[in-house]
């Protein structure tokens, strides 16, 4: 019974080892590491390759670890995709940016997973359907 406690309580104290790190490069996609010049610990990650081309930055919920948003980048320029998510952890918006501007189809949902808007989009401009919300900071954050 002694052995079984003592285990459990070094399981735990290991786990509760890593939390210093928070969000040290544990939410770096592979490949990438963080850059603590453009990163501020418990609020965004700035992630970047070896070479600087490409980029990942996340934004977590205030006082959480729940992301809040996050966005690719090629060249400091918004690339790929983007995603944002409410407070509770579900998704909020869903799109694409190609050479810095939202590209093809985005999507927004409200707290209960409804979809609320559906906008198609070219060279950062609505082409068909909805304006979907909360693509501004990822244009910000592309400046060091």
């Amino acid at each position: 019974m002694l052995n079984l406690r003592y285990a459990l309580a070094m399981v735990f104290l290991w786990g509760l080892a890593g939390c210093n790190q928070y969000p040290k490069s544990l939410y770096c996609p592979q490949g990438m590491h963080e850059v603590a010049s453009r990163s501020e610990p418990g609020k965004h990650v700035w992630c970047e390759s070896k070479d600087k081309v490409r980029a990942q930055w996340i934004e977590w919920h205030a006082g959480t670890t729940q992301p809040r948003q996050s966005c690719s980048y090629r060249s400091l320029k918004p690339e790929g995709s983007f995603t944002a998510w409410h407070p509770e952890g579900k998704p909020w918006v869903q799109g694409q940016f190609v050479a810095g501007q939202a590209a093809g189809k985005w999507k927004q949902w409200d707290v209960a997973g409804n979809e609320v808007a559906e906008g198609d989009y070219s060279g950062g401009r609505l082409v068909a359907g909805a304006p979907v919300a909360g693509m501004s900071l990822c244009e910000k954050m592309a400046s060091p």
